[in-house]
């Protein structure tokens, strides 16, 4: 997962390369710790605020279902303005960076 602030989706970094492990149940809820690396500056904070500058989550998820079928989801969320750093503010999904294999 890669978490950074920028203006636009395109001026965000690719994603790295990661992996871990784990049970999901269907309908279940997955949540992920990440912080900012590197951590922001008092200037982009200020400019978060303001609205000036958005923050964006982005990764990929990778499953194989119980049948024994890969899927992936790709995700990306964002947060801008007053609150956008508040712990546990709801996340708007983005125009872009958002697919699924799956007919949903």
């Amino acid at each position: 997962m890669c978490v950074g602030i920028a203006e636009t989706f395109a001026a965000l970094p690719q994603v790295p390369e990661s992996k871990s492990c784990g049970h999901l149940a269907p309908g279940g809820r997955l949540t992920v710790g990440e912080s900012v690396y590197p951590p922001l500056t008092g200037p982009q904070i200020a400019a978060l605020l303001a609205g000036e500058t958005t923050l964006f989550a982005r990764g990929e998820v990778r499953y194989v279902d119980a049948f024994k079928r890969p899927h992936f989801m790709n995700f990306c969320v964002k947060a801008s303005g007053d609150g956008a750093l508040d712990n546990g503010a709801p996340l708007a999904s983005c125009r872009e960076g958002n697919e699924t294999d799956d007919a949903i």
